[in-house]
């Protein structure tokens, strides 16, 4: 036991007698104010409260008030929540709360937390308070295992089949959860596509992906479809995430072969040794994306097919055709030297058996040429003239040249003109027309005026001449590929000109085309160049349609023998 002097008992009892008669009175402890006008009433103590979940975590949310009967300043301090809460910016009245953890509606929906006021006299009073979370859409929802890889559908596959199923999550409760999904370019593939969504549980969407029309491997083998999901959250307001789902579409044999480069045109000289090589021919299977190797035949039982046979490189999945006999022009029936037999192309397999009864035709035109002519001028020296001051393409006076073919009854006899020994002249002057077929007339015209400076030249010695005669002028035009691939256009195997078989239509077929043309000349050994031919499809406002056979363009003004 503690003991304590006689002048400390004395003490003591002096103040325990000026209390009874109200001379010394004891300190009070601090409390909260009340809010004014609040019913039941209310204190500055932050209980009660609601607050968004989404405040940023550091900002000022409350302020507490409080009050000490004897003046005293007020410490203020938090316990059993000072986790979320901060109490340090503060003077003897007042405390402002700072939030130091975010809050989450969706992992508790109340936080509670016990503040303290000290006034240095009493102990501590400790007053406990709980603020309520306010639920805010705060949670995008997102697609499980996106980024998708390639979704793999047989082209085959029925109309009405769901092909993808996707889970969405939102981690919002309540309706900000709940979730719908679409495909945002429906249009751009024809709505073969369709979606349907579901909520099936609190936060989770699935949404199904069906076909509704058919695929087609060889028009488009991948579609790559645009999914935006969207959940129904009105605060702040509804959010959303995107994604992309690519459908590989896969091939199933259901295409013919087809073959590449048509039409097959070839010209070969009379009298040529047997086994000869006429031409190439190249075929594909259909079915693109397995495809088979092809063997090629001439169909038997037309009497012009026996003049001919063709082999089946295996390697290249060539086929080349030879000459089975010697050709005789005057031997064989046919009309201006025209032969024409089928050839067809067949899936085999390693057995070199047909896989299916599914066999392509195509019509394989021959001609078969007699002996070369040449082309002549109707006079072996023209002589004309032209003022120094003449413009461009002036026509030089009293020089009109005739020129022909000697021999009119080769189809198609085509000739170039061109000025070859003078530099100078060839820069100056011209021929025009630069080419003809049989026949023509001939003038030369002014290429450069600069040229024509009677101080400096007076006189120029033009030869005009034919640098490729006969059939090694002769010129035949054929479209070897098409991509995407289509036989809806043709070319004039003479002209050159590239025309529709078929109306293109904007909104189905694709907005371009890429055709490889080929121009080839009738010579032994033949020559042949290629170009590529870029062709817009245009809407019905872009171009007016002129049906079928409509003049595109010539092939002359790509392909520059």
């Amino acid at each position: 036991m503690k003991t304590i002097s006689r002048s400390q008992y004395h003490f003591m009892v002096l103040v325990e007698v000026l209390a009874l008669h109200g001379l010394v009175s004891a300190n009070s402890p601090p409390s909260f104010d009340e809010i004014p006008g609040s019913s039941p009433t209310k204190y500055y103590d932050m209980d009660r409260e609601r607050f968004r979940e989404d405040i940023t975590v550091g900002n000022f949310i409350y302020t507490l008030v409080a009050s000490d009967p004897d003046g005293d300043c007020i410490t203020f301090g938090v316990q059993d929540g000072s986790e979320y809460f901060d109490v340090s910016d503060q003077n003897c009245t007042h405390a402002d709360v700072r939030l130091m953890q975010e809050f989450d509606y969706e992992t508790t929906t109340s936080v509670s937390a016990t503040w303290t006021l000290d006034d240095g006299h009493n102990d501590p009073v400790e007053t406990e308070i709980t603020v309520y979370i306010v639920n805010v859409n705060d949670h995008s929802p997102i697609f499980v295992c996106a980024p998708y890889a390639v979704l793999d559908v047989l082209e085959d596959t029925s109309e009405g089949t769901v092909i993808y199923s996707i889970t969405v999550i939102d981690n919002d409760v309540g309706s900000s959860g709940d979730c719908t999904v679409t495909i945002t370019n429906l249009d751009e593939y024809g709505n073969i596509f369709y979606i349907n969504s579901s909520v099936v549980a609190e936060k989770t969407t699935v949404a199904d992906i069906y076909l509704t029309g058919n695929l087609d491997y060889e028009s488009l083998r991948v579609y790559t479809l645009k999914l935006l999901v969207e959940d129904f959250g009105t605060d702040p307001g509804p959010l959303n995430s995107s994604a992309t789902l690519y459908v590989n579409v896969k091939d199933v044999k259901d295409m013919p072969p087809m073959f590449i480069g048509l039409p097959y045109y070839a010209d070969v000289p009379e009298n040529q040794s047997v086994n000869t090589t006429v031409m190439e021919v190249f075929a594909v299977d259909g079915d693109l994306g397995v495809p088979q190797r092809i063997r090629y035949d001439i169909v038997s039982g037309q009497n012009v097919a026996d003049l001919f046979w063709v082999e089946t490189i295996t390697d290249s999945g060539k086929g080349v055709i030879y000459t089975l006999v010697l050709l005789d022009r005057r031997a064989i029936e046919t009309v201006d030297g025209i032969i024409t037999f089928n050839l067809t192309a067949t899936e085999i397999d390693q057995y070199n058996q047909p896989l299916s009864d599914i066999t392509t035709f195509t019509v394989v035109t021959i001609v078969l040429l007699e002996k070369d002519g040449s082309p002549y001028f109707d006079q072996s020296y023209y002589n004309g003239s032209i003022q120094e001051n003449s413009q461009m393409n002036r026509i030089i006076h009293n020089i009109i040249m005739i020129v022909k073919y000697s021999d009119s009854t080769v189809e198609m006899a085509s000739f170039n003109l061109k000025i070859i020994n003078n530099n100078v002249a060839s820069e100056a002057f011209y021929v025009s027309p630069d080419r003809a077929l049989f026949s023509t007339h001939a003038v030369i015209k002014v290429r450069n005026p600069e040229y024509l400076d009677f101080e400096s030249v007076q006189l120029f010695n033009l030869q005009a001449t034919d640098m490729d005669s006969g059939v090694n002028a002769e010129i035949v035009y054929s479209i070897t590929d098409v991509v995407p691939p289509t036989d809806s256009f043709i070319v004039n195997r003479s002209t050159g000109v590239i025309g529709l078989k078929d109306t293109l239509d904007s909104k189905t077929s694709t907005d371009e085309y890429t055709l490889t043309v080929m121009a080839r000349d009738r010579g032994y050994p033949s020559l042949s160049t290629t170009a590529l031919c870029i062709i817009s499809v245009l809407g019905i406002n872009e171009a007016t349609e002129s049906g079928k056979k409509c003049l595109l363009f010539s092939v002359i003004d790509y392909i520059i023998k």
